[in-house]
């Protein structure tokens, strides 16, 4: 399977904001990440037209807390 990421902080705040508000149960976290050097990816965009990437591996950077 692949790794689903967003370009931009406020395209995972949008999904975010989107899941949470459809999925009440669901409880969401943004991660600043890296996808390493070489690793296999793919661009292209979500259902709400967000851009973002799939990708076979990430490094996770920092939790972002609102």
């Amino acid at each position: 399977g692949f790794i689903h990421t967003y370009r931009n902080l406020l395209s995972a705040c949008y999904l975010s904001y989107n899941v949470e508000r459809m999925y009440p149960e669901y409880v969401c976290r943004i991660f600043e990440c890296e996808i390493p050097k070489g690793t296999k990816y793919y661009e292209g965009e979500d259902d709400f037209f967000e851009l973002c990437f799939a990708s076979e591996k990430i490094n996770f950077i920092k939790n972002i807390d609102f």
